[in-house]
């Protein structure tokens, strides 16, 4: 929970990850309003309207400034 509302994290290797079927079951189960897809990429980016890719460079920065 952050700012009343349910965050999760999922942390991938791949370098261009992609929207997979756990990562919906993980919204619907967890009833989460937001994933973050951290990877070891340089670019962050939304694959689904709850979920975004977010380099681990930018995460402190992107946690912080929300």
């Amino acid at each position: 929970m952050r700012h009343g509302k349910r965050e999760g994290f999922e942390f991938k290797y791949s370098d261009a990850p992609r929207m997979t079927k756990s990562m919906h079951s993980a919204l619907e189960d967890l009833r989460l309003d937001r994933l973050l897809v951290v990877y070891p990429g340089k670019e962050s980016y939304r694959i689904h309207e709850k979920v975004e890719v977010v380099s681990i460079l930018e995460l402190r920065v992107k946690i912080a400034g929300e």
